[in-house]
């Protein structure tokens, strides 16, 4: 499988790697995967995004490289520990739609009520994780969200 980045991402923001030959631990055949993060994500949405269904049709959901591949797709420390960041947006986005009744199964709607406290307090995406990573985040504790992570 080869997949690239669609046409109307900026292609300076994305970063160059050669395609990966992985072995599906599936069928065991042997596949070549070319993906990277993109870089210029600035909104817990895209991130949900990126997560759940892909930038575009031709493209994954980071979630469908993290179960078939786990970290072999994430071949550089760079997009590991970009993915390891956006992680923390994507189990935050889940806990919310988890402890919030009403938004039962709705991490969409949990990524908008996320992404709306950040942008109230003109918080970056990296300023927001940075929020997640401590012992009591605000952006949760604002939102009713008990759950935590470090």
């Amino acid at each position: 499988m080869v997949v690239h980045h669609s046409e109307s991402m900026v292609a300076e923001n994305v970063p160059s790697i050669s395609p990966q030959h992985l072995q599906d631990p599936a069928s065991g055949s042997s596949e070549t995967l070319h993906y990277e993060l993109y870089s210029n994500i600035q909104t817990v949405n895209e991130v949900w995004r990126e997560w759940s269904v892909g930038f575009a049709e031709h493209l994954p959901a980071v979630s469908e490289l993290e179960n078939k591949w786990k970290a072999a797709w994430r071949p550089t420390t760079t997009m590991r520990q970009c993915f390891s960041r956006r992680l923390l947006i994507v189990k935050a986005v889940k806990a919310i739609a988890e402890q919030k009744r009403e938004l039962e199964g709705s991490e969409i709607h949990a990524a908008q009520l996320l992404n709306e406290y950040r942008s109230s307090k003109s918080l970056s995406l990296n300023q927001l994780i940075l929020d997640l990573k401590t012992t009591n985040p605000a952006s949760l504790i604002a939102l009713n969200v008990t759950k935590t992570f470090k």
